[in-house]
């Protein structure tokens, strides 16, 4: 696996599949009860602030769910 790829902070649509993909398995497993939204929980404007900041933007390239 890409470091890069895994340790990126954006919320793109690969990184908040794999959360669901997570919440699921926590949810299976009887560790996590009752559900989450978690495109309601999931707030990006925080990290696009400090990646702009730190002038970061196109450091990480967005990917899709699919993507792997």
């Amino acid at each position: 696996m890409d470091l890069k790829r895994h340790s990126a902070p954006i919320f793109d649509g690969y990184n908040i599949s794999l959360i669901k993909q997570k919440l699921k398995a926590g949810q299976d497993l009887k560790l996590i009860r009752g559900n989450i939204d978690v495109d309601r929980w999931i707030e990006s404007k925080y990290v696009n602030n400090a990646l702009k900041t730190l002038n970061l933007q196109t450091f990480w390239t967005p990917q899709g769910a699919s993507d792997k």
